[in-house]
């Protein structure tokens, strides 16, 4: 997404008076290395308006990349293993959780199919 872009996704609204512990839980998550920016966002969410923070790839940390083909993510995506699985089931599982909440991403679809199938 470029700068001023947009996308579809999922808003979480955190428990009353919990706000700042659970919001540490995704901050330690997320922003454990350079590789992500915080920001603030307007939500549109039906009729309601709210700001939110998001987390977005940081263009100045080191292990960015910038746009790939997908080609090229399927490829990377098939040979990454870490401590908590392959690259791979990592994809499959955001393209469920996705589905779960009514969205589909096209593009990671296709990067699916071409990681499953070898490009």
């Amino acid at each position: 997404m470029n700068e001023g872009g947009n996308a579809e996704g999922v808003a979480y609204k955190l428990p009353k008076g919990r706000e700042r512990e659970e919001l540490l839980l995704v901050w330690r998550r997320e922003m454990f290395s350079e590789g992500y920016q915080a920001k603030w966002v307007e939500v549109h969410s039906n009729a309601e308006v709210f700001r939110a923070i998001t987390f977005v790839a940081n263009p100045s940390a080191t292990s960015f990349v910038g746009e790939l083909t997908p080609e090229i993510v399927a490829d990377r995506l098939r040979k990454a293993n870490g401590p908590l699985g392959s690259g791979l089931e990592y994809l499959s599982d955001t393209i469920h959780h996705l589905k779960m909440v009514g969205l589909r991403d096209d593009l990671l679809d296709t990067i699916k199919h071409l990681a499953e199938v070898g490009n």
